[in-house]
């Protein structure tokens, strides 16, 4: 995985409300693997995408994207990448409530697995922050993702393992407490719970983790 990227873009942007931005933006990309066994996952990328984004003083705060992505490998046996993505990340702020922080996510990534090139992350994401009593809130959460490996995305050498299509899960849900000390800043205990079932990699893998985190806005 070791590589240098190198990336260019251009970005349009037009404010349609009083803070409310729409903008359009073109990414370049370029991925070069620098060991020798990788160099076979050199690859660019083209994308364009359009969206919205809200300002931090609003109900509505955060952005949301859509668009279209070309993913070209350098070597001409491997599958490209052409489809739509996009991302979301917005907070809906209810005065005297709390947050609710929704997102979500449709692109590539590279793969950490040999046989593959890439897969397809597809994941939803929730979180809701509400106030218990006083400067007490409450902190729940989840995360799904299907996590897609097409035939074809393979390494055209390899010999070794399937290299059909495959398709991972990951799901995690948390909860947690956090005390407000300001409308900007606040300490809490969370703890978060995940699985991971995939067949690609032979099994289940669970796992959990208790943090402190340090919040900045309510």
């Amino acid at each position: 995985m070791n590589r240098e990227e190198k990336s260019g873009y251009a970005e349009f942007g037009y404010r349609i409300f009083s803070a409310t931005k729409l903008f359009l933006r073109g990414i370049y990309t370029e991925y070069d693997f620098l060991q020798q066994e990788s160099d076979w996952r050199t690859s660019r990328s083209v994308e364009l995408t359009a969206g919205l984004q809200f300002p931090g003083t609003s109900v509505v705060r955060g952005s949301f994207a859509l668009g279209f992505k070309k993913f070209i490998p350098k070597e001409g046996g491997v599958e490209r990448f052409t489809g739509l993505i996009g991302k979301a990340d917005l907070d809906f702020r209810f005065e005297n409530f709390g947050v609710l922080s929704i997102g979500f996510n449709r692109n590539n990534n590279f793969s950490m697995s040999r046989e593959f090139l890439y897969f397809i992350d597809n994941s939803v994401s929730g979180r809701l922050t509400f106030r218990i009593a006083g400067p007490f809130y409450a902190r729940l959460g989840g995360q799904y993702g299907l996590y897609d490996y097409h035939e074809g995305a393979a390494e055209t050498a390899s010999t070794e393992g399937d290299t059909g299509s495959f398709r991972d899960s990951y799901s995690n849900v948390s909860g947690g407490l956090v005390v407000r000390f300001s409308p900007s800043f606040g300490i809490g205990v969370n703890y978060q719970a995940w699985l991971r079932n995939s067949r690609l990699f032979g099994g289940n893998y669970n796992g959990s983790l208790i943090t402190i985190e340090i919040v900045q806005s309510f």
